[in-house]
């Protein structure tokens, strides 16, 4: 699912960041908190009764589900990445963006799911 989600944003030959479906983007710290629920719901069964993915990440700092710097990193990005696709739609612009900062932490993000996604790891 996200291959294809990722593959129809990189078609449209936008150099800037999609921030929602680039890799690094919204969807990755999405598609990243509900693999760890999925993966961990068993022995954590609250983690069912959240959605959002804030308090998800909560969750996984207070278990220890990843390492704080991590969870710290993904809800930078997650409010960092919201907050600038809520102003750019609000200009009537799509959330796409060239700011240093946005890719700067889209780097980190995928650093994140490198580690944990691509090593079969999510705690």
């Amino acid at each position: 699912m996200r291959c294809r989600i990722t593959e129809q944003a990189l078609k449209k030959e936008n150099r800037a960041f999609d921030l929602k479906r680039h890799p690094g983007g919204l969807v990755d710290i999405e598609f990243f908190v509900q693999m760890t629920v999925l993966l961990n719901a068993n022995r954590y069964p609250e983690l069912t009764a959240h959605t959002n993915a804030l308090d998800l990440l909560a969750i996984f700092r207070q278990k220890k589900l990843m390492e704080t710097e991590e969870v710290m990193i993904l809800e930078k990005a997650y409010k960092t990445f919201m907050a600038a696709i809520n102003r750019l739609l609000l200009d009537q612009r799509p959330p796409v963006s060239d700011d240093s900062h946005l890719k700067e932490l889209r780097g980190k993000v995928l650093k994140i799911w490198e580690k944990n996604v691509r090593q079969g790891k999510s705690s």
